[in-house]
């Protein structure tokens, strides 16, 4: 999906798979997500959480997520999103855990191609889940079509999760081109001026 900047809030909702999230402690469910990137892939950030544990690859590759990923009520950041994607196809692959209680998983993130294409990333009805761990699952050529749409929970902020921060400095430009500007009066060489932008 593709939005126009800002973003400055959660897109992403609270996702499971289609059983009560109440009623399945001490157990692993499996997510997969497609992805088509339509162009070469620039840049590109990631947030994750889950109830209790994540585990992520993209497109074969285990992605690093630190200690925040094995302690509940932590976000990782993926940065460098870009460097994991490739033009066309991409699979993101995602293993949560759950000790006790509720489990949840939450994602939100995007990657932006060389001619300036967003393509927007985060948890919601289309991303698949499973209950079965099979060999090849979090792979690019593993036939998930007999995998069903995950369950959407809720929105960020809702019990038993409560707030959870969100980071939008990913989505800041560090640089803008000025297309078009006025001067209504003139100067002189070597004389001081003013400007006021308004972005």
């Amino acid at each position: 999906e593709t939005e126009e900047l800002p973003v400055d809030n959660w897109r992403g909702k609270w996702i499971w798979y289609r059983e009560d999230h109440y009623g399945c402690p001490n157990s692993t469910r499996y997510f997969r997500y497609h992805v088509n990137v339509p162009g070469t892939p620039e840049i590109g950030s990631l947030q994750i959480t889950g109830d209790d544990r994540v585990k992520l690859w993209i497109n074969d590759m285990e992605i690093s997520l630190g200690d925040e990923a094995k302690e509940w009520g932590s976000i990782s950041t993926v940065e460098g999103l870009q460097d994991y994607m490739v033009a066309g196809d991409n699979i993101i692959a995602i293993e949560v855990s759950n000790d006790s209680s509720a489990g949840a998983l939450l994602f939100d993130g995007y990657v932006e191609t060389d001619d300036g294409t967003r393509v927007d990333l985060y948890s919601n009805g289309t991303v698949l889940s499973s209950t079965e761990k099979v060999e090849g699952w979090n792979t690019a050529k593993y036939d998930d079509s007999k995998w069903i749409a995950a369950k959407i929970i809720g929105e960020v902020g809702m019990p038993p999760w409560g707030n959870f921060e969100f980071d939008a400095s990913p989505y800041i430009k560090e640089a803008f081109e000025v297309l078009e500007y006025e001067i209504t009066e003139e100067l002189e060489v070597g004389e001081e001026a003013k400007l006021t932008m308004t972005i």
